[in-house]
């Protein structure tokens, strides 16, 4: 370098150049918590629009115990795995193993974060932490109330599947159906006697006996309402999923295209 040349302007370091940070007090289930506004600007455009409306420090909440930012419905425990995530992020150790027993997150603390990232939106923290997270781990029921709650279409998929692939004496439960709702379940019983058509061919054999009943979906949706099947039909649907048809269908395509199906 040229000793005769003119130094450079400093350039600010992005992510290590830190602006006069007050500290901003919140209140959480009755319980106090005293910490840096940063992570709150940096990762969520809810709370960068909270403190940037340039309030004095006699109005602005979050200034004092008497005055906190109120969080209603938020649970501690949620707002503490928040806060161990932010500060974990920018600990200064280079220890590898500290820092993976640090996010080595319970199942029941990723979906605490999730459920606080995805409410005050943590964009960056929320696929973080989804990706973490493996739907199989899941019942059928919390796939589908999870799905709902944040629009995973693939955590309701992985539910139809778990339902359709089951064979005909494994009947959906009354907690399954609440899940997912009266119309839901009843197109998820319509599928699944399509699917048992579709890879058991329609020959006239296959087909349930008219007597005590000769509707298919009928008995189906009996089952799952009264909790009792029809016995005709039940040994129907038991005898045709030892049957070869003569033009096979793939179970794993036919419950794929029925998955397709119910998404829509």
């Amino acid at each position: 370098m040229d000793k005769t040349s003119q130094p450079s302007t400093p350039v600010r370091a992005e992510s290590f150049y830190f602006d006069d940070d007050p500290m901003a007090i919140f209140l959480v289930d009755n319980q106090l918590f005293k910490v840096h506004r940063h992570f709150f600007i940096e990762g969520s455009q809810i709370f960068r629009d909270m403190f940037s409306q340039g309030k004095t420090c006699e109005e602005a909440e979050g200034m004092s115990d008497d005055k906190p930012i109120l969080l209603p419905n938020v649970t501690v425990k949620e707002f503490k795995t928040l806060l161990r995530y932010f500060y974990a992020m920018k600990s200064p150790t280079s220890n590898k193993k500290l820092l993976a027993d640090v996010f080595a997150f319970e199942q029941d603390e990723k979906l605490a974060l999730l459920s606080v990232a995805h409410q005050f939106c943590f964009d960056q923290i929320y696929e973080y932490i989804l990706g973490e997270i493996e739907p199989g781990t899941f019942s059928v029921v919390d796939r589908v109330r999870l799905g709902d709650k944040y629009g995973l279409k693939d955590w309701i998929s992985s539910a139809y599947k778990v339902i359709l692939e089951r064979t005909a004496d494994q009947k959906l439960s009354q907690e399954e159906a609440h899940a997912l709702g009266f119309d839901r379940a009843v197109e998820v019983l319509e599928a699944k006697i399509s699917i048992l058509h579709e890879v058991h061919g329609d020959h006239p054999k296959k087909f349930p006996p008219s007597t005590p009943c000769d509707n298919p979906f009928q008995s189906a949706f009996s089952s799952y309402s009264n909790r009792r099947p029809c016995q005709c039909c039940a040994r129907w649907m038991n005898d045709i999923s030892t049957q070869n048809p003569q033009n096979p269908v793939s179970m794993e395509n036919a419950v794929a295209r029925a998955v397709e199906k119910l998404l829509l």
